[in-house]
Order: C-alpha cells, then structure tokens, then sequence
C-alpha cells in the first residue's frame, strides 16, 4: 500500500469509514464489502454498571462472629478516648488540621487503633476507619515508636490511652 493510499486509510477511519480497497475497514465503495461491516469509531462506549460497595469488614470477621461492637464503633471509641485525654473535639482529631496539638492526637490514634486493639487492625482497615490513607497511617505508627522511645511525657500519654485502650477491648468481650 502507498502513503498516499495508508494516508486515505487512517482519514477515513478518523471520520467512521474507510475508503481504501485494500484495508480491512474497506466500506464498499468499487469493490465487495466485507460480510460483517466494522461498528463506527464514533459509537460511544457503554457504560459499565459498578457492584454496590461493600462495608470493609474485619479480616477475621468470620471467624470472630460474637464480635458484638462493629468494628466502627471500636474506633469511635477509641478516638473519643484520644479525643479526651488531648482535650480536642473528636471531629478534629479527624478532620484536616495540620496544627502540631492535633496532629499529635491523629498520630497517637492511628498508633492505638493498630497496637491496641485485638486481633490487630490492618493498615488499609485503619486508613478507612479514619479517611487516610493505609501508607500514612503506617508513618504514624513509626513516628509514635519513635516518639515513644524518645519522650517520656509522650510515652506516659501513650502508655495511659494503652490501658485505656485495651480496658475498652477487654470489656467488649464480657
């Protein structure tokens, strides 16, 4: 095939036909057309139906079926425990606030809800408990550690929403 003619090919395939004999897309100007005609580039795709989303379960939730406080609620709790002992609004220690107070509560939360709950959370769990994402939640943890091992008004902050924490799993299973 010649430019000129590959040229006339791919035109016409951008307008939704082809005119070129010797192409497959041939549209049947002078020559046989081919049994079955291509549908038109033109034709808009159709839409894809989603499955409705479920609600992310625990991993274990199978297993663990006397589980009686859903897993949203256990961090509802936890967060109200945070919340508390750093004297903020539950709503802020969830929202967006960069400020270094509440920054420091979202850390210490994101820390308790993966070493003071059990069985232990995963990070992606986790990050859509709280609206964050799995890897953000992971630096928290590694910046608690850190924190943990370094200050020890921190780590005795920390230690209290432990016990706090744990007492709350404890009695979810009584």
């Amino acid at each position: 095939m010649t430019q000129a003619a590959n040229e006339r090919c791919i035109h016409g395939l951008l307008r939704g036909m082809c005119v070129c004999v010797n192409c497959a897309h041939y549209d049947g100007l002078g020559a046989e057309a081919p049994a079955e005609r291509p549908k038109r580039i033109s034709e808009p795709p159709k839409p894809v139906e989603k499955p409705a989303r479920k609600e992310p379960e625990h991993p274990q939730a199978s297993v663990l079926s006397f589980d009686l406080i859903p897993f949203r609620r256990r961090v509802q709790r936890i967060t109200q425990l945070v919340a508390e002992q750093y004297g903020l609004d539950a709503r802020h220690v969830l929202g967006r606030d960069r400020h270094r107070s509440v920054a420091e509560a979202r850390l210490v939360l994101s820390w308790l809800c993966r070493n003071g709950t059990e069985p232990q959370w995963s990070y992606p769990e986790i990050g859509r408990a709280l609206g964050r994402d799995h890897t953000t939640i992971m630096s928290a943890c590694k910046k608690v550690d850190l924190l943990f091992v370094s200050d020890p008004d921190f780590s005795a902050r920390v230690s209290l929403l432990l016990r706090q924490a744990r007492t709350l799993e404890e009695q979810r299973w009584r």
